[in-house]
């Protein structure tokens, strides 16, 4: 008897134990941008006290998902960053996004041991692949970079060289519904309760850009512990929708109903805090709009040294059998203003022609009037794209400039290594400056092309770090950053800005050629085989010939001639 009861207490002490180690925050921003459209960004994010270097902190769960913390436990993932996005977010029409990401999909690690970095980094793909129904189990060293100076660590430095990351990007892949399923799983009320009601498939992929996000990295236990001696953990999952409503609807104004054919459910039972935001920053600047109903709070946070507004609906206070429509319009008809052009952007172009001979363009604009910008920028090619280093031509203005004392290149080795070059810059106000560089696109053997071989191969994302955003009064930002309304919002200034991939064609073999020949052999041997199998199965017998004689010839015809009239 004593002894059930020393297990049942137990029991419940380690429930309680469990209970207390986790937090959860959700939250919504809606956001209206120039021309109509509407950008919708849910953040889910669940705090543990689970330390990454202990392993028996990852036995027991509460509010963490388990798969993830058995795959960075049993790989010793100190930090994780991976995106899946559809779409090209256009900086100079909407400004930042809350995030950048590139299109397709971006994947990287910092792992908190040097020992046998490739095989785990292969198998943290393929575990993310299945966690997320996801192709990133087709990342392999070809594809994988090591960046050492453009990726920073997000979380808490715990002496995070470059040796111990792990960078890698898939420009095709795409947004689907079935990795939404997996992604709403993650969350501790999945799509049963709380603000993730709201994420209907029909609704999220009729927007023009979709971006799920999935982001691990070490934080301190206790904001005030200066030295921070104990580490937790940090999951921030996030989902970035733009819905163009003038597509299906005649006017700008717009509503949950119309975004997401619901309304603002009641909190999740789980989670501390759960809110929706309305960004009314242009309110009564660009345009004249009303939100209804009336807001929870007003809330005004400062970032980048501009100011945001926002209208705050506490999910809390809402009944679950009465759920709120939070409904946005326009008191006078919209006046789509000219977007003042953001402080840094990245244009990207293909150069070249015909089958062997291609050039790379990158532009990076400081739109900024007084200010330099001190910033990094990485390129990373797949071996088929064979960069010649020799042709790189750097201006600013058109004025020559040498990149070479700061600049780092890693060769890339066919089928084993990608080409990776990075660089420091201090990028004048107004300024632009300008990269040009050849390459050779090579031959690839037949079945390495993909099933759409005539679509052509996609050249990944370049990344830019600007890192004195801190100085600069950047009106043009009209994102908010990742924990843009956490307690615990990251110190890093710096911003993450990516540029768009570029498809480009190689040379390509005629593929069919190979069915015509398979279909002309075929017949060939079809017929050939078919009158010699005809031949030798078939049996032989003399018969001998009827003979009639002229009268039965003639009655013949004449009953002939009779059937047909």
């Amino acid at each position: 008897m004593w002894r059930y009861f020393v297990v049942f207490l137990a029991c419940l002490e380690l429930k309680v134990s469990a209970e207390g180690r986790d937090s959860f925050h959700e939250q919504l921003l809606l956001k209206p941008l120039p021309s109509g459209k509407v950008l919708a960004h849910f953040q889910f994010v669940v705090q543990s006290n689970a330390d990454f270097r202990q392993e028996e902190d990852f036995v027991h769960f509460h509010l963490f998902p388990r798969s993830l913390g058995q795959l960075i436990s049993t790989y010793g993932v100190q930090e994780l960053h991976v995106s899946l996005t559809q779409g090209l977010w256009r900086t100079e029409d909407w400004g930042y996004p809350v995030r950048s990401a590139p299109p397709g999909a971006e994947a990287y690690a910092w792992f908190a041991t040097n020992s046998s970095l490739d095989e785990r980094w292969r198998d943290v793909t393929n575990g993310l692949s299945g966690l997320l129904c996801a192709s990133l189990s087709s990342i392999n060293s070809a594809g994988t970079a090591q960046p050492r100076r453009t990726l920073e660590p997000e979380g808490l430095d715990q002496g995070n060289p470059s040796s111990r990351l792990r960078y890698s990007s898939l420009p095709r892949e795409i947004v689907c519904t079935e990795n939404l399923t997996p992604f709403k799983k993650l969350l501790p009320c999945s799509d049963k309760s709380g603000i993730a009601q709201l994420l209907s498939a029909k609704s999220v992929m009729d927007g023009v850009y979709r971006s799920l996000a999935l982001h691990v990295r070490p934080i301190c236990r206790v904001s005030s512990d200066i030295e921070c001696t104990s580490l937790g953990l940090e999951l921030s999952l996030s989902l970035t929708q733009v819905v163009d409503l003038l597509s299906y609807h005649s006017t700008p104004n717009w509503s949950l109903k119309k975004l997401f054919r619901s309304q603002l459910p009641s909190a999740c039972p789980l989670a501390t805090v759960s809110r929706a935001m309305v960004d009314i920053t242009q309110n009564q600047t660009l345009y004249e709009a009303s939100v209804t109903p009336k807001p929870s709070s007003t809330q005004v946070l400062t970032l980048f040294g501009h100011q945001h507004t926002l209208a705050v609906y506490d999910a809390h206070k809402i009944n679950s059998s009465r759920p709120v429509n939070i409904i946005w319009r326009y008191s006078t008809p919209e006046t789509y203003a000219k977007v003042p052009k953001p402080v840094f952007f990245i244009e990207r172009l293909a150069t070249g022609y015909g089958d062997q001979d291609g050039g790379l363009l990158v532009r990076l604009h400081n739109t900024h009037p007084d200010n330099t910008l001190s910033l990094t920028y990485m390129e990373t090619t797949l071996w088929y794209f064979r960069l010649l280093l020799h042709t790189m031509q750097a201006t600013v203005n058109g004025q020559p400039v040498d990149l070479w004392p700061n600049l780092t290149y890693v060769a890339a080795k066919d089928r084993k290594k990608p080409h990776q070059l990075e660089f420091d810059l201090q990028l004048p106000p107004s300024s632009v400056l300008e990269i040009r560089m050849e390459f050779d696109k090579a031959f690839q053997i037949w079945n390495e092309f993909p099933p759409d071989a005539h679509h052509g191969f996609y050249m990944s994302s370049g990344v830019a770090r600007v890192l004195n955003l801190k100085s600069i009064n950047a009106s043009g930002l009209l994102g908010l950053p990742q924990s843009f309304v956490m307690p615990w919002q990251s110190s890093h200034e710096s911003l993450l800005v990516h540029s768009p991939p570029l498809l480009i064609m190689l040379p390509t073999p005629d593929f069919s050629m190979p069915y015509n020949v398979i279909c002309l052999s075929c017949t060939v041997v079809a017929i050939a085989f078919g009158s010699m199998h005809n031949l030798s199965i078939k049996r032989f017998t003399l018969q001998a010939a009827a003979s009639t004689s002229l009268k039965d010839r003639i009655l013949k015809l004449f009953r002939r001639g009779t059937a047909q009239s």
